[in-house]
């Protein structure tokens, strides 16, 4: 089976650049509003400037229900800060951001795709966002990563990272942006 692909960069029916593209973006739209989420939120304490990107990436991959891997000198737990933190915005709003982009995103898909034949066509077409936010759910695991502290006592903290892989970066993807294709074709 040869996979074939047109000028647009659809391979086989799927839109593999649009995908890439607006995965890719996706994942940095919800990091935005997740920071935008955290700003406002008076409760949640980043302890200084130093960390606060790296803060806001735990956030976001626990919005998506990946915990963050905390380790001192050998010893390692997991914890979630939206579960952990007493905030003032619900952990719900947090955990609709990746939800409600990625529906967006598969929205945004498969409305640009031509020819979608099939309601399962376009569910493809939105899944496709996944060619996108996996790569980035995966740089994201070491651009998050925080660690202080000098040999022996050097505290880690980054988002686990097969959950990270395997929730934010292949499940989420693929099945919120499948639901946006699939919208996008009800239109």
């Amino acid at each position: 089976m040869s996979q074939q692909a047109t000028a647009d960069g659809q391979s086989d029916g799927l839109p593999v650049k649009i995908g890439a593209a607006v995965g890719f973006g996706a994942f940095f739209v919800g990091y935005i509003l997740t920071y935008v989420l955290a700003t406002i939120d008076s409760d949640i304490d980043f302890g200084g400037e130093e960390h606060t990107m790296e803060l806001i990436g735990l956030l976001f991959y626990n919005s998506h229900f990946v915990d963050a891997e905390l380790s001192l000198a050998g010893e390692s737990e997991t914890v979630n800060l939206l579960s952990e933190e007493s905030t003032q915005i619900p952990e719900l709003v947090y955990n609709l951001v990746p939800v409600l982009v990625l529906v967006g995103a598969g929205y945004l898909v498969a409305s640009r795709v031509a020819a979608l034949a099939t309601d399962g066509d376009a569910a493809k077409a939105g899944a496709s966002v996944v060619i996108g936010y996996l790569p980035a759910a995966a740089i994201g695991t070491a651009i998050f990563e925080i660690s202080e502290g000098e040999e022996m006592f050097t505290l880690t903290a980054a988002p686990e990272f097969t959950m990270a892989i395997v929730l934010a970066g292949l499940a989420f993807p693929l099945v919120l942006g499948a639901v946006g294709g699939y919208i996008a074709r009800q239109r």
